[in-house]
């Protein structure tokens, strides 16, 4: 794992082992860029269950990373499933946004995207008891922004 893809070590992060392994796999066929390569990446990033070790990778940044590794390997935003916490963005309001801008991704009416893009930097969310974590909301909304630009 090159410095660019570093983890800080955390109390119960995800298995450095697995993470290294994942890592080699993806940055392998992003050098490559061999189309089974990517397919195969791409696979293994769908498949893989990252275990919860008492000291391992800091998950939120493994995390971001995987989202980004998922949109360079060229995998579509898949619908998110966002962890439920105490205090997060008004679930309905984040779940309507996703049902609106996922449409535009498969679009390829400029208008559409742009409208979506739109749609994406206007909205502001709600805090509720109960709701969507907000950093994962805010990565994942950042990624849809990042697609529909390219």
């Amino acid at each position: 794992m090159d410095a660019e893809n570093s983890f800080d070590i955390a109390l119960r992060g995800y298995d450095r082992v697995q993470v290294d392994a994942l890592v080699v796999v993806v940055e392998s066929a992003l050098a490559a860029q061999d189309a089974a390569a990517l397919s195969a990446a791409r696979e293994r990033l769908r498949a893989e269950q990252l275990a919860v070790a008492l000291r391992g990778y800091d998950i939120q940044q493994v995390d971001e990373y995987l989202k980004r590794a998922a949109i360079e390997l060229g995998e579509a935003a898949p619908q998110q499933e966002f962890t439920v916490v105490l205090r997060g963005f008004d679930r309905e309001q984040v779940d309507k946004l996703v049902r609106e801008v996922l449409p535009a991704l498969d679009s390829e009416d400029v208008f559409q995207r742009a409208a979506a893009r739109g749609l994406l930097r206007s909205t502001k969310f709600d805090v509720r008891w109960w709701g969507y974590d907000r950093a994962q909301v805010d990565i994942y909304v950042a990624h849809l922004n990042q697609m529909l630009s390219s």
